[in-house]
């Protein structure tokens, strides 16, 4: 009988009041569902799809699925079925794989984001986009990109947010899980940007576990150059923190 809810990835930290984000339920319209883009070319490159949604962060109207719109959301469902098979010729062929199948496309492991990505391929009035500052990406998909050493600069037009101050950070880059954790038991500028210095110097361990939000959070290993990942951080990130006069 739950109406409707918001569902979180684990590596999700919140920086600001989490009923602001509830507040987007009353601006979706005709919309189901509820979901920031996605921030990196994960799905677009080597298809036709213009845009992608991240499961990170998800708005689900439950009554109205349930209700007058079952019939319009069952309709998307079926047709993101064969949304996957047209999306996995096209990827095979621009990646010049001679044998693939649409099960073997590597969008499944993705699960519910995949899926919604396919349903807003045909019926996008599903999906109301709650602005990037709602999931800001850490990116753990870019080094799927033919450019991944440097993507993370070159793609302003994925990672940059510069309408609204971050609001929930998604650690979702392999080696930087933890900075959820870490934003979760200390919310501080100061603390985030300590974070960012140490993703920029040398590796002192080879891995720091999703939940340690110690002073090792940062300095592991990670799959793109640590000076690309610092900048990057630098760039489009600096402002996952909440500043001292809010906490104050």
């Amino acid at each position: 009988n739950i109406p409707r809810v918001i569902m979180l990835d684990m590596d999700v930290a919140f920086l600001r009041p989490p009923h602001q984000l509830w507040a987007k339920f009353e601006f979706f319209d005709d919309a189901l569902v509820g979901l920031a883009r996605e921030q990196s070319d994960l799905y677009t490159w080597a298809t036709n799809l213009a845009h992608a949604y991240n499961g990170g962060v998800q708005l689900l109207d439950l009554a109205r699925m349930r209700g007058p719109e079952e019939a319009r959301y069952i309709s998307a469902l079926t047709a993101a079925c064969r949304t996957h098979e047209e999306i996995a010729r096209q990827y095979g062929k621009r990646r010049n794989r001679t044998k693939f199948s649409p099960t073997s496309v590597r969008f499944g492991m993705l699960g519910d984001q995949s899926l919604y990505t396919y349903m807003a391929y045909k019926e996008q009035s599903l999906f109301f986009n709650i602005g990037c500052e709602w999931n800001r990406q850490l990116g753990s998909w870019l080094s799927s990109s033919p450019s991944s050493k440097r993507g993370w600069l070159e793609r302003p037009d994925l990672h940059a947010c510069p309408t609204e101050r971050c609001a929930v950070l998604h650690a979702n880059g392999a080696g930087l899980k933890c900075a959820a954790a870490l934003l979760r038991t200390n919310s501080s500028c100061a603390n985030w940007k300590d974070f960012v210095r140490r993703t920029g110097e040398k590796a002192l361990v080879k891995t720091v576990g999703p939940y340690d939000s110690g002073r090792l959070c940062g300095s592991s290993d990670l799959p793109s150059t640590r000076y690309a990942t610092a900048s990057a951080l630098r760039t489009y990130y600096i402002d996952c923190c909440v500043p001292a006069q809010t906490i104050a």
